[in-house]
């Protein structure tokens, strides 16, 4: 397998990895929305090995990058200076990761949004069954490790 083909599969792994990161932030992120916490372990389960393999395949292709002569180079600047026949190959999987990407992005900030609510609403549940016992709001949860 040439550099370049070499290349062109850790970017389609790379999208694949983001499409299935997406998903389960999707899947947290409906989760939290109907109260089933209960899901986000097996959830955060599934997803580290997926963030370890993208941190790989990251690494990877910018090694890869660097053996074609693309060190420090964005996709855009690859493009620029790639032969037609690098460019037409590219192309469409560039902009693939880069759809990828950014629905990953946004899938996590409503996760993440989500879950944020979520623990606000817990916090705000436990202050009032402690003032209902001690008479005293205990400290926050976002406060201490937020």
């Amino acid at each position: 397998m040439t550099a370049l083909e070499e290349f062109c599969k850790t970017l389609r792994q790379l999208s694949g990895i983001a499409e299935q990161l997406a998903c389960i932030e999707d899947e947290k992120a409906t989760a939290t929305a109907e109260k089933q916490h209960n899901l986000i372990d097996p959830l955060l389960r599934r997803e580290q090995p997926l963030v370890l393999s993208l941190r790989g395949l990251e690494k990877q292709r910018i090694e890869q990058a660097a053996a074609l002569g693309w060190e420090g180079l964005t996709f855009r600047q690859i493009l620029d200076i790639a032969k037609p026949e690098q460019k037409e190959v590219l192309s469409p999987l560039f902009a693939e990761l880069h759809e990828k990407t950014n629905r990953l992005m946004q899938t996590r900030e409503t996760s993440d949004r989500m879950i944020r609510t979520r623990l606000r609403e817990l916090e705000f549940v436990t202050a009032q069954l402690a003032k209902k016992s001690d008479g005293k709001a205990p400290v926050s949860f976002h406060d201490r490790y937020v």
